[in-house]
């Protein structure tokens, strides 16, 4: 566990771009369309590509970085060049852990 203290509402609330595959404007708006997508897709699931394309961990990640919730660099073309890949995963699961409470 690392040195984080963010609240996960605070997390949930990051707002999106609103061109993400999910059409979620917020991060709570994107894990909620995934958790969706999964129970009606049930044993078809794809976790590679659940919303027809990959890379979609990018669009909850990109605005970790962005807003400065964790250590990363992105690159001109809004690409992540590198990030703190511990406190990301931590802070997505403080928030999906929110999520049922």
């Amino acid at each position: 566990m690392s040195d984080l203290n963010y609240d996960p509402v605070d997390i949930l609330n990051i707002p999106l771009e609103k061109n993400n595959n999910a059409g979620a404007a917020t991060i709570r708006e994107y894990l909620t369309q995934l958790l969706l997508v999964l129970w009606n897709e049930g044993e078809s699931f794809n976790g590679e590509k659940p919303f027809g394309s990959s890379g979609w961990e990018h669009e909850i990640l990109l605005p970790l970085v962005r807003f400065g919730y964790v250590k990363g660099e992105i690159d001109e073309n809004e690409y992540i060049k590198d990030i703190d890949v511990d406190a990301a995963n931590e802070l997505i699961f403080s928030a999906i852990l929110c999520l049922g409470q």
